[in-house]
């Protein structure tokens, strides 16, 4: 479809509130913006519903994330180590799980950043767009 500049110029408008580093202030950004714009074009709307699904799906990731590392934080921390000095071992794998989760949380925000750039692009041609491992919460 051939779509106006007016209408890609609106479609990058979401995923530039997605770069802002404020996680749920952007998903009522977004909606926010796609109640006031979304149902004027068939491409904004597109672009503001899979923006929305790929915040809520990225942000939930990030909390099982979280959740994952802290329970293999608290699950080192209970070991009885009265019996055997374990402690350099388990300093060893505190050092490891904290420096595989910074390393992760650099990964993945370099992907988000990267996919929401690509979404930008897509906007300025005009395609719709589909976000990779989004869960789709708005249809």
């Amino acid at each position: 479809m051939n779509f106006t500049i007016q209408e890609k110029l609106l479609s990058i408008i979401p995923h530039i509130i997605a770069l802002l580093p404020i996680p749920l202030l952007n998903i009522v950004l977004v909606y926010v913006y796609r109640m006031i714009v979304g149902n004027d074009s068939l491409l904004v709307e597109n672009h503001t519903r899979n923006n929305i699904n790929f915040q809520l799906s990225y942000q939930i990731y990030l909390l099982c994330l979280f959740l994952l590392i802290n329970l293999i934080a608290f699950a080192s921390s209970t070991f009885d180590i009265t019996a055997i000095d374990l402690s350099p071992l388990l300093t060893i794998i505190g050092v490891g799980v904290g420096l595989i989760t910074i390393g992760l949380l650099l990964i993945l925000g370099l992907v988000i950043t990267a996919i929401l750039i690509f979404a930008i692009v897509k906007a300025l041609l005009g395609e719709y767009i589909k976000f990779p491992l989004t869960i789709r919460f708005l249809k």
